[in-house]
């Protein structure tokens, strides 16, 4: 996959014709937007506000002898006219996202094919295209573990004790 533009952990391939790359800086973290033609990518720059995928309830896509652990939800936006695809990344204790929205199913395999993930992030034109991680789950929002909850932790949630 060849890289227009590197954003974090993040590889675009931009088509023909007009795209914009808007950076939001949140302090601690951040986004990008980029807007093409065909579909709308949201890619996660970091957060102050980490949340650690349950490994028991996420997929993972082995490429070159590593694996990337990761969630994929797909469905019609709230509006019923676009297609909303979302990732959840494992990265280190925490998780970095990335959504896309496309008006038709086209255009979505357009922005999944040029949306990669930098596995490698020595190696950009390496990166591995949203539409690799093709595992799709359930539910519409990410199984995050919450280490400061007061129920019991999912199972495949880390246990965590509390402090003195």
């Amino acid at each position: 996959m060849f890289c227009n533009a590197i954003f974090g952990i993040f590889c675009v391939t931009l088509p023909m014709g007009t795209s914009t790359a808007a950076i939001q800086n949140m302090g601690m973290g951040g986004v990008v937007s980029v807007t093409t033609p065909a579909w709308y990518a949201s890619l996660g720059m970091g957060t102050d506000a980490p949340q650690t995928l349950n490994p028991a309830k996420i997929s993972k896509l082995c490429v070159n002898g590593s694996c990337i652990a990761y969630w994929r939800h797909c469905a019609p936006a709230q509006d019923g006219k676009e297609i909303d695809c979302d990732f959840s990344f494992v990265e280190g204790a925490t998780s970095i996202t990335a959504g896309i929205i496309a008006d038709n199913q086209a255009a979505m395999d357009q922005g999944l094919a040029s949306v990669g993930y930098l596995q490698d992030r020595a190696k950009p034109d390496a990166a591995i295209a949203l539409s690799q991680f093709v595992t799709e789950s359930p539910v519409a929002q990410p199984p995050v573990c919450n280490p400061y909850s007061d129920t019991p932790p999912d199972k495949g949630c880390p246990v965590t004790q509390p402090t003195p």
